[in-house]
């Protein structure tokens, strides 16, 4: 879904900005059939810049400042999913369920869901299944303690039936990770910052949020963009924000 050309400047920046040489461990939350694990391998048109040379683009209109990074290659390391369903993109019936789900007439779509999955068929990755609370721990745990894990998810944390332990989850961790949100911000501000959401006119704007936590500690917490939840463009304009302790 094209909502991955919005979290990829994110997950850019975390590269550019926290990893100082270390490889990403990739762990996406609510990873379905595991395509949101593979921003090294689409095309991204953002309108003023394009970005990779993969068979299939994904297309956002970037407003403001160019994110850091964004140019870069990705050094990846591990790609890990958590899905509570997982689809698999080598069963056939689940690849059929999925793309049934598109209307025949959006080819488009159907065209980009059928090259990104071809791609998951040939990439190396670790999608587990269970909830997300419960697998991430034990998937932080099993990252080298030489890559940097980028938690990320897209509308995800709104679905999930205790959000606040999020937080907590990942600071007991204890170690570095950034942890980026494409949430509307009535969701994902109250989780991790005391500066209350921005009053948007549109109910349909929503943000990404990057937390990034070193040694289980939250050192910086920002608003890296503004994003319409179409998934038609992001507006850079990093803001910190005031971080929130972790409730117990």
């Amino acid at each position: 879904p094209q909502v991955w050309a919005q979290v990829r400047p994110g997950i850019t920046w975390a590269a550019a900005t926290h990893a100082d040489g270390r490889p990403l461990a990739l762990i996406e939350l609510g990873a379905a059939a595991g395509l949101g694990l593979l921003p090294d391998f689409y095309r991204f048109d953002y309108g003023r810049v394009t970005i990779g040379d993969g068979p299939v683009t994904l297309e956002c209109h970037l407003r403001g400042g160019l994110p850091p990074g964004l140019a870069d290659e990705l050094d990846i390391a591990e790609r890990i999913g958590l899905e509570l369903d997982p689809i698999d993109a080598d069963q056939p019936d689940d690849a059929d369920w999925l793309v049934s789900a598109v209307d025949p007439e959006e080819t488009t779509k159907l065209v980009r869901l059928g090259g990104g999955l071809a791609r998951v068929r040939d990439t190396e990755i670790d999608l587990r299944h269970g909830d997300m609370f419960d697998l991430l721990p034990r998937a932080l745990a099993e990252v080298p303690d030489g890559h940097l894990p980028v938690v990320y998810g897209a509308s995800v944390i709104a679905e999930a039936d205790e959000p606040a332990r999020m937080p907590r989850l990942l600071t007991d961790a204890d170690r570095d990770l950034v942890w980026i949100m494409a949430e509307a911000t009535q969701v994902s501000y109250p989780l991790v910052t005391t500066d209350p959401p921005p009053a948007y006119d549109d109910p349909t704007v929503g943000g990404l949020v990057a937390v990034v936590i070193r040694s289980g500690e939250v050192v910086d917490v920002v608003d890296l963009a503004r994003l319409d939840r179409y998934d038609t463009w992001l507006e850079w304009d990093p803001r910190p924000l005031t971080p929130r302790a972790p409730s117990a």
